[in-house]
């Protein structure tokens, strides 16, 4: 499944034109980027993770993307107060569960964000969505996780699965280089959050267009740093950003 040249043409106009405000509480390792892949794309980040200001922050807020990498007590009780904030006004929630299973503290957070029925979009990685779901194919859990969250679940990796809970729909493409960078991952589900906010009542929609555009950001990023002939992750690390403003651009760049 794909949005069409014209439905993604749309959502990218829509996505620059609305500038959504988006609230990342996500990881040390991917603040920057996320922030700065939002604002190549059009969308404003904002990032607070104290307990203290969170809620409120979110509050203003027209996406609220949780991550749980780095977690912490402080970052915990700002993420279920924000949630919380988010549910009570109406803001869609994406959350990227990073390192479900590698501790129980983790775990008992994600399972709480997901029983709460907060949560819009479910994006994790395959090893991630399999932990939750105890599914070993994607395409199973992907399905099993929307019917039991009620929510849309999206598994990221070499062929990114998502689904509403009745279909399951794919998208391919993407470069090997996206594996050899970090935080690409946070990106997808920051980059994801951008469409949520712009299409809050079609959570499916905002799925796609967020998987199918980093799936392309990676494969023009990979072209503007010489792959396959030359593998430079550090430039392509750069590159993501230049490939994201183009792909989302109001002069046309890969459109």
């Amino acid at each position: 499944m794909y949005p069409s040249h014209q439905d993604f043409l749309s959502a990218t106009h829509a996505l620059r034109i609305r500038r959504p405000l988006i609230h990342c509480i996500t990881n040390g390792v991917s603040l920057n980027d996320c922030a700065n892949l939002l604002l190549a794309c059009g969308a404003r980040p904002v990032m607070a993770d104290a307990p203290e200001e969170s809620a409120q922050i979110t509050a203003s807020a027209d996406a609220l993307l949780i991550n749980t990498g780095m977690l912490n007590e402080g970052k915990r009780r700002a993420i279920v107060s924000s949630a919380a904030a988010a549910k009570k006004r109406g803001i869609p929630v994406l959350l990227d569960p990073v390192g479900a299973g590698a501790s129980p503290f983790r775990m008992e957070l994600i399972q709480k964000l997901l029983e709460s029925k907060s949560i819009d979009l479910l994006k994790g990685n395959y090893g991630e969505l399999k932990v939750l779901t105890r599914m070993d194919s994607p395409k199973d859990a992907v399905l099993w996780a929307a019917k039991h969250f009620g929510c849309i679940c999206a598994a990221t990796g070499e062929i990114d699965f998502f689904s509403n809970g009745k279909e399951v729909f794919q998208i391919t493409g993407g470069s090997p280089l996206l594996s050899m960078v970090t935080a690409t991952g946070c990106m997808t589900g920051a980059l994801t959050a951008a469409f949520l906010a712009v299409f809050p009542d079609d959570p499916l929609f905002a799925a796609e267009c967020g998987l199918y555009a980093m799936k392309q950001i990676g494969e023009q990023a990979a072209v503007m740093t010489g792959y396959p002939e030359y593998t430079r992750p550090g430039s392509f690390h750069a590159a993501i950003f230049d490939a994201a403003a183009e792909l989302t651009g109001s002069k046309g760049g890969l459109l």
